[in-house]
């Protein structure tokens, strides 16, 4: 390769990022190789949703609350006084309406990590519908942050590289954030 070809291959290697984000986007899902369950595996189990009660937490038709592990949505309602309001965090109501269409009404499977329930006793899990990631999508649209709570780490490098793409892009809640618009100086 002549010196003169260089740039022309830096430019193009640049542009790779945005090229897979654009696919992952457009596609609308992220797989996950390392994920495939084992056929009767104690750490998978498969549900149907009844309803999805925010961007990440659903109800199952059994009544039991999956809590989606490794990432948090902006929430619907807030405490104030003895009362929860509804006063949506921008984006609230876009993660209710992508994880609706995502697994209202479907069958997913619910992966888990090392602790199954949280203090207000829902299930934790990874959700899958088919082979969609939810939880992965829903941070690479912009629609949820990665909250890492050991020991529940699996997939907490996938999800930062997912919310840095997102960042960049200015998808979704980062496109609302402070740090997300530089400052002209």
């Amino acid at each position: 390769m002549r010196a003169t070809e260089i740039p022309a291959v830096r430019r193009r290697w640049k542009a790779v990022p945005w090229v897979v984000l654009g696919v992952v986007l457009g596609a609308g899902w992220v797989p996950v190789s390392d994920s495939a369950p084992l056929a009767h595996s104690p750490l998978v189990q498969t549900a149907v949703v009844r309803k999805a009660l925010d961007g990440d937490t659903v109800e199952l038709v059994s009544g039991e609350r999956v809590r989606y592990l490794g990432i948090d949505t902006p929430e619907l309602y807030r405490h104030v006084g003895t009362e929860w309001v509804l006063r949506p965090e921008p984006y609230a109501k876009e993660a209710l309406a992508y994880n609706q269409r995502a697994v209202e009404g479907r069958v997913v499977r619910l992966e888990f990590d090392a602790e199954r329930r949280d203090r207000f006793r829902r299930t934790l899990a990874y959700v899958y519908q088919g082979e969609r990631f939810i939880n992965a999508e829903l941070v690479a649209r912009g629609l949820a942050r990665p909250l890492t709570i050991p020991p529940n780490t699996r997939f907490a490098g996938l999800f930062a590289s997912l919310a840095r793409d997102a960042r960049v892009a200015r998808l979704g809640l980062w496109s609302v954030e402070r740090d997300a618009h530089p400052t002209q100086e």
